[in-house]
C-alpha cells in the first residue's frame, strides 16, 4: 500500500527516527512528525526556514530527540515525545555571526554540530548533554567554500569537502588536522567515511566512480 503526503511547498529534509516508528519532515513554514506506518500528524513544530533535520537517541531508543538547523544556522534540539504541544526547544543554539552557513552536519550521537560558512571556516558545537550548553570552537579550515561535512560513525572524526580540491580530516577530540586528501570537487560530490570509520571514500580525478582509501587505523 502506497501512502502520499501532500505539501503545499517542496520538502527539504526528511529524517526517520532510530526504530523507524516516526519520521519528520520540513518545508518552509513548519517541521511535522508523523507515525510511520499510518502517516497520520502527531506534532507541528513551527521553526521557519529549516535546512536541516535529523532524529537522535539521548542515551535511550525510547527517548528519541529532534535536531533542527535554520538557514541562519540556529540549532535547536526538540523533545517531541512530551505530552504538550511543542513550543520552546530543550537546546537552543544562535549562531551569532553575519556569515551565511554553505554545509552542516550533525554527529550520530548528537554531542557534534559542524556548520562550514562563507569564511571558510567551520564552526565545531559540541553540546553538554545535560546543562543543555554548547561549547564551540572554531577551525580555520580551507582557503575556498567548503560545500560538505561528514562526521564519522564512531564520531570521532570529521572531514570537510572544498571547492579547492581537497578533503581534510579532523579529530573531534582536540580538532587537529590528521590527513589531507586531493579528489575532484567540481561535481560537488561530498567525501564520507565507510561505516567502520577506517576508510574515506572520494571522488579522485584519476577513477570514473569514488574511490576508497585507508586513512584512519
Amino acid at each position: 500500500q502506497e501512502n502520499q503526503i501532500k505539501t503545499p511547498f517542496p520538502v527539504r529534509s526528511l529524517s526517520w527516527n532510530n526504530l523507524s516508528s516516526h519520521f519528520a519532515y520540513t518545508e518552509d513554514n513548519h517541521v511535522f512528525i508523523r507515525d510511520a506506518e499510518s502517516f497520520s500528524l502527531l506534532k507541528v513544530i513551527n521553526e521557519k526556514n529549516v535546512s536541516a533535520l535529523l532524529f537522535s537517541s539521548e542515551g535511550n531508543l525510547k527517548n528519541d530527540v529532534l535536531l533542527t538547523l535554520t538557514d541562519k544556522g540556529d540549532f535547536c534540539v526538540w523533545d517531541f515525545y512530551s505530552q504538550e504541544e511543542i513550543s520552546e526547544p530543550q537546546t537552543s543554539i544562535q549562531n551569532k555571526t553575519n556569515l551565511d552557513i554553505t554545509c552542516a552536519s550533525f554527529s550520530n550521537n548528537s554531542d557534534y554540530i559542524a556548520l562550514a560558512d562563507t569564511n571558510n571556516s567551520i564552526n565545531l558545537f559540541f553540546k553538554l548533554r545535560y546543562t543543555h550548553q554548547t561549547i564551540k570552537k572554531t577551525i580555520q579550515a580551507h582557503s575556498e567554500e567548503i560545500f560538505g561535512l561528514t562526521f564519522s560513525s564512531n564520531n570521532k572524526y570529521l572531514i570537510s569537502s572544498s571547492i579547492e580540491n581537497k578533503a581534510k580530516i579532523w579529530s573531534l577530540k582536540d580538532n587537529n588536522l590528521l590527513a589531507e586528501i586531493p579528489f575532484y570537487s567540481d561535481l560537488k560530490v561530498p567525501c564520507i567515511f565507510s561505516s567502520n570509520s577506517n576508510v574515506v571514500f572520494v571522488l579522485r580525478f584519476d577513477a570514473p566512480a569514488p574511490t576508497g582509501s585507508k586513512i584512519i587505523g
